[in-house]
């Protein structure tokens, strides 16, 4: 199985690295990590971790995306993907309050199959 972790700066940086931590201990998960400009920033200043011990709980690392700015629209892109080949999208959105327009986005992305 495949699972595509992508981090934007939001403050949820490190429920991402936990996450990343605990699926490099399950047997047939092989995991992506796809970090926004912001995200990378948040990851090293929330977390006591290097990018590069980062990177080794990923077994891809996209960094191309980053290093050129657009990361974001490859995490954009990446769900994108999900959605279109009818795969399981989780989100975890961190920041609050959220108001009616960030509940209908959620709302709709979970009729489309997000979780």
């Amino acid at each position: 199985m495949r699972i595509i972790v992508g981090v934007t700066g939001a403050t949820g940086a490190p429920l991402a690295l936990r996450l990343l931590r605990q699926l490099a201990d399950i047997p047939h998960i092989e995991t992506h990590l796809i970090l926004s400009r912001w995200g990378k920033v948040t990851l090293e200043h929330e977390t006591n971790c290097s990018l590069n011990e980062i990177k080794q709980l990923a077994d891809v690392f996209h960094l191309a995306g980053i290093h050129s700015g657009y990361a974001e629209g490859l995490i954009g892109r990446a769900a994108d993907v999900v959605l279109k080949e009818q795969r399981k999208l989780i989100l975890v959105p961190r920041e609050t309050p959220l108001n009616t327009i960030h509940l209908e986005n959620m709302l709709a992305l979970s009729r489309m199959g997000s979780a």
